[in-house]
């Protein structure tokens, strides 16, 4: 497994979900605040499955120093994950 950062993390799924593209016609939005970046995915861009698959694939060989991936509660428009702090166990 390869160890990347939280923000290495945050700037490849900004790509690999096109980010860049799809800022202006909100296809695919990113949030920031203490710590935590949210994205919120437009389910008419990709389905909640489609998400979940890319950030499987995306995560397969690769783990965040000192952070996680978590996928959010489920909306009507937007499926959200959130790249944060894990949690003290």
């Amino acid at each position: 497994m390869k160890m990347i950062t939280k923000q290495e993390a945050v700037e490849a799924l900004k790509e690999l979900f096109d980010y860049k593209n799809n800022k202006y016609n909100k296809n695919v939005m990113v949030s920031e605040k203490d710590g935590t970046t949210t994205f919120m995915v437009n389910k008419s861009f990709l389905e909640r499955y489609e998400v979940v698959r890319k950030l499987q694939d995306f995560f397969s060989d690769k783990v965040i120093d000192g952070g996680q991936c978590r996928v959010d509660s489920i909306t009507f428009v937007w499926t959200m994950f959130k790249i944060e702090d894990r949690e003290a166990e």
